[in-house]
C-alpha cells in the first residue's frame, strides 16, 4: 500500500476488474458502490456531491489513457 491513490490492492482489484468489464457491467459495479456510499455509516457525514464526484471519477478510471 502507498501513499498514491488506489495505491492499494483492493484499489487495484477494483480497477482491474472494471477494466475488464463490460460498458453494462461496469455500470452495475460502480452503481452499487454509490448505493453502498449512500448508506455507509462511514462516509454518512460526506457532503452529497463530493461523493457524487468521487463515483464520476471513478466511472472514468477504467478507460483508455486516463491513468
Amino acid at each position: 500500500m502507498g501513499t498514491a491513490p488506489f495505491a492499494s490492492d483492493s484499489g487495484q482489484d477494483l480497477l482491474d476488474q472494471l477494466v475488464q468489464s463490460t460498458d453494462d457491467e461496469r455500470r452495475a459495479v460502480l452503481g452499487d458502490i454509490g448505493h453502498d456510499a449512500e448508506a455507509s455509516v462511514v462516509i454518512g457525514d460526506v457532503d452529497a456531491e463530493l461523493r457524487a464526484q468521487a463515483l464520476a471519477g471513478l466511472e472514468m478510471m477504467p478507460r483508455p489513457g486516463n491513468d
